[in-house]
């Protein structure tokens, strides 16, 4: 299963999610205008997914355009924390592109960027994945991404749950319980012959040579 967590900048993610494969259950909550503690409190349960299943998180754009970045981060560092049974995708604010590249909006937007990718590091079951910054991605005013800039995040959405998921298939395989036992035994057998070797007594073949009187030596 993949759950798609999402404020209006993915309105329309799980559907494209829902073409270019068929092989999940792709089910999407979006919630326009919302901040990251509103959408956090208002999606459903994530308790019943497994290692089996994707959560996709895009969210934050709205907390760092009213000044609340610190508190954006915290709600994602959360939510990721609850999800530590499953895999989880995080997606980077995006540009804003409605206001000039170096307006204070834009700079924070970096910020949040560069502190959400470094507050994530530590989880192994998490991913970011950057959005795609070019002017021609997004619509004319510039705020969202077009259905061309749409398209091109549901590829690296895609791409990034097939990794995690073929991940974990090869992780998952294990060793049967005779193989197991046999390789216990073979080590223990070798440790015992070390052990043996370490203590037993070595015999030289080399002939001793008579030891020489010292009146002989000294004439």
């Amino acid at each position: 299963q993949v759950l798609v967590i999402e404020d209006s900048h993915a309105r329309g993610c799980a559907a494209n999610l829902k073409l270019k494969t068929s092989k999940y259950n792709i089910t999407g909550y979006v919630k326009p205008g919302a901040t990251t503690d509103h959408i956090v409190d208002t999606t459903m349960d994530t308790g019943n997914l497994t290692e089996n299943d994707v959560v996709v998180f895009w969210g934050g754009t709205n907390d760092v355009g009213k000044n609340n970045s610190k508190q954006g981060l915290q709600n994602i560092s959360k939510f990721v924390n609850k999800c530590n049974h499953t895999n989880v995708i995080v997606m980077t604010v995006p540009h804003r592109h409605d206001l000039i590249s170096q307006s204070c909006v834009n700079k924070e937007v970096s910020y949040f960027n560069r502190q959400l990718k470094r507050r994530l590091k530590p989880f192994g079951n998490v991913s970011v994945i950057d959005v795609d910054t070019r002017r021609d991605l997004y619509t004319r005013h510039g705020l969202h991404l077009n259905g061309r800039g749409k398209e091109i995040v549901a590829s690296q959405i895609v791409e990034e749950i097939e990794r995690k998921l073929r991940k974990n298939a090869t992780e998952a395989i294990t060793m049967g319980y005779g193989e197991a036992i046999g390789l216990i035994n073979e080590r223990t057998a070798a440790q015992m012959e070390a052990s043996s070797d370490e203590g037993a007594i070595r015999r030289s073949e080399r002939s001793r040579r008579p030891p020489q009187k010292l009146s002989t030596a000294f004439l």
